[in-house]
């Protein structure tokens, strides 16, 4: 759908921020990515330990190379 889009800027970032006092915020401090009371006015982002960062940064920044409207942000933050 973004294809037909034309006239639209799109702003690609990955990973979700996490946030305190959330679901994925307890989840990161399970998983043992983040720790309790760590600073997160610095963002941190979850991903997934399914895929790879640098995969989906490849897949990412392959697609965008195409297109004017897509501006790329932040990938490999932890």
């Amino acid at each position: 759908m973004a294809e037909r889009l034309e006239k639209a800027v799109f702003f690609v970032f990955s990973g979700v921020r996490i946030y305190p006092r959330t679901v994925l915020y307890e989840q990161a401090i399970k998983e043992g990515r983040i720790k309790p009371g760590d600073n997160l006015l610095e963002p941190s982002f979850y991903w997934s330990s399914h895929v790879s960062r640098e995969k989906v940064s490849e897949l990412v920044k392959n697609h965008a190379a195409k297109r004017m409207n897509w501006i790329i942000g932040v990938f490999l933050r932890r």
